[in-house]
C-alpha cells in the first residue's frame, strides 16, 4: 500500500493511501479528518483538515496493508471471523464481535439474551458489549474497518441492549441528565456513534441535534436541566465556538460539565482546555469512561 501526505508546515493537510482492487468501502474519521475508506485487498482514501495556509509539502511512504497481528477472513456474507494473535478472547466475545461485524442482528440479540441467563444485564454490557465495541473502535482507528461499520455496530448493540436492559433499570434512573449536540455544523455521524455507544452502555441521552448555535444549546440545556453536555465537532471553527457556549452557560449562572470530541480536539490535545471544556474523549469509545469520571467528580 502506498501513502501520500501533503503538509503545511508541521500540519498534514491531505493524506492519500492506495491499494489496488478495492472491494469494500466506507467513511471513517482519523486524527487528520475524514477518510473514504476501502478494506479487504484494497484501500483508497484521503484525509482533509482545515488549517492556516503555509508552505505545502508532500511526503510519499509505503506501509503494510494490514497489521501483522490482525487477520480478517471473508466469505460471501462478508467478514465472518476475526482473529487476534496473542489475545485470549473467550468464545462468547468472539461470537459477539463476529456477529456485530457481520451485521447479524438476530445473532447479536441471541448472544446477549443467552448471556443474561448467567449474569445480570449490566454485567453483560460491561463484560461483553463495551469491550467488543472498544476493540472494534480500535480497529477503526487502525483503518481495518470503515466508520460506517463502527456506527452500525453501535446501533445494533443499542437495539440488543434495549431488549435486555429495561428503561427502568437502575443504571438509567440514577444517572445525571446528559445531552449531546453538534455545534454549528451538520456532520452528525460522529454524534450518532457516540450516542449509540452510550445507549448501548445503558445511558439515557437527549439528542439536541446538529447545526446549533452556542446560545441555542445553552438555552436548551438550561430548559432540560442538563448536567453533562457532550459536544461533537468536525470543523475547527465549531470547536472554537465551545468557548462561546461556556460563556453563554456562565452568563445564565449554569454550571454544566462540557465534554468535547472530534477531529479538531485530536489535532490539538490541549484545545479542549483552551475553549473551557471540562474533558475530552479522544475517540467515541472513550466517552463512557470520560462520563463515568465526570459522574464521580459530581458525586
Amino acid at each position: 500500500m502506498w501513502s501520500l501526505s501533503l503538509l503545511s508546515g508541521a500540519m498534514r493537510l491531505y493524506h492519500f493511501t492506495m491499494r489496488p482492487l478495492m472491494m469494500h468501502s466506507g467513511v471513517r474519521a482519523t486524527a487528520t479528518g475524514h477518510v473514504l475508506y476501502g478494506y479487504g485487498p484494497a484501500q483508497v482514501g484521503f484525509n482533509l483538515s482545515f488549517t492556516s495556509c503555509g508552505r505545502l509539502a508532500a511526503r510519499f511512504e509505503t506501509k503494510p496493508s494490514m497489521p501483522a497481528d490482525h487477520a480478517i477472513c471473508e466469505d460471501e456474507r462478508g467478514i465472518n471471523q476475526i482473529s487476534t494473535n496473542g489475545a485470549d478472547m473467550n468464545k462468547r466475545l468472539v461470537e459477539f464481535k463476529n456477529a456485530l461485524l457481520s451485521l447479524e442482528r438476530p445473532r447479536v440479540r441471541t448472544i446477549l439474551q443467552e448471556a443474561t441467563e448467567s449474569m445480570e444485564p449490566l454485567q453483560c454490557i460491561e463484560t461483553i458489549v463495551l469491550p467488543v465495541l472498544q476493540e472494534i473502535g480500535d480497529e477503526w482507528e487502525k483503518g481495518n474497518i470503515a466508520l460506517s461499520e463502527f456506527y452500525l455496530c453501535g446501533r445494533i448493540s443499542e437495539e440488543a441492549v434495549t431488549e435486555i436492559l429495561p428503561a427502568a433499570f437502575p443504571r438509567r434512573t440514577t444517572q445525571p441528565r446528559i445531552a449531546i449536540a453538534v455545534l454549528l455544523d451538520h456532520h452528525s455521524l460522529g454524534k450518532r456513534i457516540v450516542y449509540s455507544i452510550l445507549r448501548s452502555y445503558g445511558f439515557e441521552i437527549m439528542d439536541f441535534g446538529t447545526g446549533l448555535t452556542a446560545r441555542e444549546i445553552a438555552e436548551r440545556a438550561a430548559q432540560e436541566k442538563i448536567e453533562i453536555l457532550l459536544i461533537s465537532t468536525l470543523m475547527l471553527n465549531s470547536a472554537l465556538m465551545v468557548k462561546d457556549l461556556r460563556e453563554a452557560l456562565d452568563s445564565r449562572g449554569i454550571r454544566i460539565k462540557i465534554i468535547v470530541g472530534g477531529a479538531p480536539f485530536r489535532f490539538d490535545t490541549n484545545l479542549w482546555k483552551e475553549v473551557g471544556a471540562d474533558a475530552m474523549a479522544m475517540q467515541a469509545s472513550e466517552a463512557v469512561s470520560v462520563i463515568e469520571k465526570a459522574m464521580e467528580e459530581m458525586a
